[in-house]
C-alpha cells in the first residue's frame, strides 16, 4: 500500500487510495462525464472526512496559551502551536457543544469544531441528479489536504501517536469502503486478517504502514 518511506508520504499515499479507488469513483463516473452510481454518498464521505478531522485535532496537544509557549517559527492558535501565518484559524478546533460554539465555516462534531467540507449543503430536487464536476473534486482533495496537515502534526509534537494515527487512517477506509459497498473481509481478531491488513471495526483494512518495534538498550535478566 505504501510507496514512500516517510511516513508522511505514506499518509498522503493512503489518503489518495480512499479518494481514488472509493470516493470519487462514486460520484462520477469513469470517463468523467456523467454521474458516478453513488451520487448520495457525498454526505457520508463528508461525515467521515469531518469525523477523521476531528479525531485528528483531538490528538493535538493543546499546551500554548500565548505565542511564547511555541516555538520560534511558531505561533499559538487556540491552545496549539502551530507553523507561523496558518491562515486556517479551523485547524485547530476549539471544544463545542453546539454549531453555536463555532464559527460560521465550522461544525460541532465529537465535541470539536471541525472546518465543514466544501460550502456546507443545500437542498435539490430528487428527480435532479447531481452532476459532481472539478471544483467538487478539489473541494475534497483540499479536506484531505487538512486532514493530512492535521495527523502529520499530531506525528510531530509526540512520535508516540503513530499507532493512534494509523487507526484513524485505518477507520476512514473502511468507513469510506463501506459506503460504496466495497466487501472487505470480515474479522474478529487480529489473526483473522491477512499480512499488511489490520481488523478494524470487525473487517480487515490495509494497513497505511507498518509499525516495527524499537530496540531497547535493557536485556532480560536470565541473560
Amino acid at each position: 500500500m505504501a510507496r514512500n518511506a516517510n511516513v508522511y508520504g505514506e499518509i498522503a499515499d493512503y489518503l489518495e487510495t480512499i479518494q481514488t479507488t472509493f470516493i470519487w469513483p462514486a460520484l462520477v463516473s469513469k470517463d468523467g462525464k456523467k454521474p458516478g452510481p453513488r451520487t448520495d454518498s457525498l454526505v457520508t464521505f463528508s461525515r467521515l472526512m469531518m469525523s477523521t478531522h476531528a479525531k485528528g485535532s483531538l490528538m493535538l496537544d493543546r499546551g500554548c496559551v500565548t505565542n511564547n509557549d511555541c516555538d520560534q517559527d511558531e505561533e499559538c492558535v487556540k491552545g496549539v502551536c502551530m507553523p507561523a501565518g496558518t491562515t486556517t484559524s479551523s485547524f485547530a478546533g476549539s471544544g463545542c457543544r453546539t454549531n453555536n460554539d463555532c464559527d460560521q465555516d465550522e461544525e460541532c462534531v465529537d465535541g470539536i469544531c471541525t472546518p465543514i467540507l466544501g460550502g456546507g449543503f443545500e437542498p435539490a430536487a430528487v428527480a435532479n441528479v447531481p452532476f459532481y464536476d472539478g471544483r467538487v473534486k478539489e473541494a475534497f482533495e483540499s479536506y484531505f489536504g487538512r486532514i493530512h496537515l492535521v495527523l502529520t502534526k499530531v506525528l510531530a509534537e509526540d512520535p508516540r501517536k503513530l499507532p493512534g494515527v494509523r487507526e484513524v487512517l485505518m477507520e476512514l477506509y473502511a468507513g469510506a469502503a463501506g459506503t460504496v459497498g466495497s466487501k472487505l473481509p470480515e474479522c474478529t481478531r487480529a489473526g483473522d486478517c491477512p499480512d499488511g491488513s489490520a481488523c478494524v471495526g470487525g473487517h480487515c483494512v490495509p494497513v497505511p504502514f507498518r509499525l516495527v518495534l524499537k530496540l531497547s538498550p535493557f536485556r532480560a535478566p536470565w541473560k
